[in-house]
């Protein structure tokens, strides 16, 4: 049953909507940490693409369980020295593309942040001996405003974007998942923005087929995410270049990390969506925990 069918939905709602109430009287509602493959600038656009449906479902089940109240958002798009959280009233949206056409650079997606949150982020990011810094200036660059554009169309929700760390070590971004799994705890919709596969020079705009590098890739992936035994996940994705199609995919590893730090959560990861572009970039998305509701609304693919 997909949600993007409207008597699905309104079965869901149904459904779901006593048992959220009474949650929500309880705990505050625990969303999943969500990796997501962000693809071009131009996907908060394209409506056919399979990927902007997905994002779609992801609104849908936000309405049906509850919107979240605040939203830390990593994205692939921004490494730092230190990680390194905005902080900032409202974010300006960057576009930090070339060579698209010219409305996109025009688009504005006039998201709220939240110095409070942005405090928050960087208590957690102390509890686990990560450091952090502030960057008063900083806006959201297309990694963050693609995902939440259309998950969050109206920018209603305070967003807080945490940048990666140069230097780009696995490691020390699967200890950053520990602090995500500490906001996720607290009510926090987190969002792992980056790109299960990411090699701009194999890319075949049109081409159905997909490469045997990137298939790979993603198979080996999700079978690792599904593993039992987290040093197992852990190890496996340290060492990912090593991986069935690992360098052809990540010919450098910014857009993997993001998928690391929500796997340093320490939960088994379930893929929720599936699909490729242009022949070589896989747009999975993987869900990490969250209240029990969200497995039958964000089904396992």
């Amino acid at each position: 049953m997909s949600l993007t069918e409207p008597n699905a939905a309104i079965g869901l709602a149904t459904e779901f909507q006593d048992a959220v109430t009474e949650q929500s009287s309880e705990k505050v509602i625990e969303y999943p940490v969500l990796f997501v493959s962000h693809g071009a600038p131009s996907l908060f656009q394209e409506t056919d693409q399979p990927a902007h449906k997905f994002m779609v479902k992801v609104r849908e089940c936000l309405e049906i369980v509850g919107m979240p109240s605040e939203v830390v958002i990593i994205s692939a798009h921004w490494e730092n020295e230190h990680f390194t959280v905005t902080m900032s009233d409202r974010l300006t949206t960057v576009h930090d593309f070339a060579g698209f056409p010219p409305h996109l650079y025009e688009f504005q997606y006039p998201a709220k942040g939240s110095m409070p949150l942005s405090e928050h982020v960087l208590d957690c990011l102390n509890e686990f001996g990560l450091g952090g810094a502030v960057d008063p200036l900083r806006g959201l660059d297309h990694g963050a405003w693609v995902p939440l554009s259309v998950m969050l169309p109206d920018a209603n929700v305070p967003v807080v974007q945490l940048s990666l760390q140069a230097g780009l070590d696995p490691g020390k971004h699967y200890q950053l998942g520990r602090a995500l799994q500490s906001l996720q705890k607290a009510g926090v919709f987190v969002i792992c923005s980056g790109g299960l596969t990411h090699n701009l020079g194999r890319i075949a705009i049109g081409r159905q087929s997909v490469d045997k590098f990137a298939q790979a890739f993603s198979d080996w992936a999700n079978d690792t995410l599904k593993l039992e035994k987290e040093e197992m996940r852990q190890r496996r994705l340290q060492s990912f270049h090593t991986a069935p199609g690992g360098v052809e995919s990540h010919p450098r590893s910014e857009h993997f990390m993001p998928l690391i730090a929500a796997a340093g959560t320490g939960i088994r990861g379930r893929r929720v969506h599936d699909s490729f572009f242009a022949g070589s970039i896989s747009m999975a998305a993987f869900a990490f925990g969250g209240d029990p509701c969200f497995e039958e609304l964000l089904p396992t693919v």
